[in-house]
Parts: structure tokens; sequence; C-alpha cells
């Protein structure tokens, strides 16, 4: 069982106190914690580089998660205001799960270089955010370079297509045959008929998958027989 500390705020522009950044500061000793999670919180400027610095050296440290949380001029979390952490992550020798939800990300750009170089990192939860099929495509690219992450977590991550623009001009899923992931899900992220069976025809090169979320998917009886047929395909899927 983790032993876990809490920094949640009470409404959406609640900052991190005097109180818990006294807490922050003792984690840098604390041997026991192995959860970090900060939700509904409005970081100040200064404020994820004192979590960096704090954090850095304890390597007891498992699992970090950022939820629903804003920066200092108080619009979605942005890929920049997190560079510090991302830095943290490329030299982190222990967190081993990184939940990153609801944050409206957009871009891989601080991310890419922790998928490529991090060896320890084996659960990635980026629910709720706003990475379209586009930059979902660049990010099992990054991935088939990392063999230790085993889960990622993409629930609810359907951006709206551009008025006009044909959805689904490639095939976003086609790396998928290379990655080394074990568990995937994919649940309401507004996959629909042509991606779906762009996305089992390349899980068939794929012989690591154990798992995979497509719930809230637009699917038609042509659909659950692709899932069907993968199934019987990849004896390994258990759910």
């Amino acid at each position: 069982m983790e032993d876990a500390i809490y920094f949640i705020g009470k409404n959406d522009d609640f900052k991190l106190d005097d109180g818990m950044k006294k807490e922050v500061q003792c984690l840098k000793l604390n041997s026991k914690v192995t959860k970090v999670v900060f939700g509904h919180l409005l970081f100040e400027k200064e404020d994820l580089q004192l979590i960096h610095d704090e954090l850095i050296n304890n390597t007891n440290i498992k699992t970090l998660s950022f939820n629903s949380c804003k920066d200092y001029i108080k619009s979605d979390l942005p890929a920049y205001s997190f560079a510090t952490i991302f830095e943290m992550m490329l030299n982190h020798q222990s967190i081993q799960t990184l939940q990153l939800s609801s944050l409206k990300l957009r871009d891989l750009e601080f991310l890419a270089p922790v998928l490529k170089s991090n060896n320890v990192l084996k659960e990635l939860d980026l629910r709720g955010n706003s990475f379209s099929q586009s930059n979902i495509s660049k990010l099992f690219q990054l991935l088939c370079f990392n063999k230790t992450l085993k889960t990622l977590n993409l629930t609810s991550n359907s951006s709206p297509a551009v008025h006009g623009q044909r959805r689904n001009q490639f095939n976003c899923f086609e790396n998928l045959k290379f990655v080394y992931l074990q568990h995937i899900n994919l649940s309401h992220c507004g996959i629909h008929s042509e991606s779906l069976g762009q996305l089992f025809e390349s899980l068939k090169s794929n012989i690591y998958l154990k798992s995979l979320n497509v719930s809230g998917s637009n699917l038609n009886s042509k659909d659950v027989g692709f899932i069907v047929s993968y199934c019987a395909f990849n004896p390994k899927l258990s759910k």
C-alpha cells in the first residue's frame, strides 16, 4: 500500500499556500512517502520549480500526479509551464507512474525527451487532455524508443476536427505495431469506424499488448467484427 500525500485545492483559484510549500520542502528527506498528488491548484511561477528542487533527489517517490491544475496566469496549464517537471523526469530514477490528467496539454515538445530517455517510467496517464490525432500519432512514434513503459491512458483526448477538414487523413495508429505497451486505454477518444480498422490492422503486428479499451467509440457491427477477429488473432489479449 502506497504512503501518499495530497495537495488539493479547495477551488479553481486555490494556490499552493505556505503550509503546502512547507510540506513540499519536507518531501526532500521524507523516506516514507511514495506517492505525491497535486490537484485543482493554481501554481505561481516558482511553484513548479520548488516541486522540482524538492523531489529531484527523493528516490522513494514512485508516483507523481498533477490533476486539473492551472498556471499563474490562470490559463490551462500549458506544456512550457511543466518544463521543469519534464526536466526532472529525465533524470529521476524512481518515479514509475506519472499522471498528467485534465491539464489541456496539446503538444509533446517537453514530454518527448522523457519518453525517449527515461528507462524507469512504467505508467503514463494523460487522461482528459487535448491531444489531436496527429499528436497521438507522434506519441506512439516516440514510444517505439521506450521499452519500459507498459501502461498508457489516453482516455478523453478527443480533439474537435477542424471545420471542413476530413478526419483520419492518415493512420495515426501505424506505429502501434512497434511499441512495447501492454495496456492501452483509448476510451472516449472519438475513434470511429475508419480509424478503428486502422487501429486493429496495426495491432496485428504487436506481440506485447494484453489489454485495450476503446469504449465510448462510435462502433457499428463491422467494428465489433474487427474486435472479435483481433481477440482471436491475439491470444495474449486478456480484456
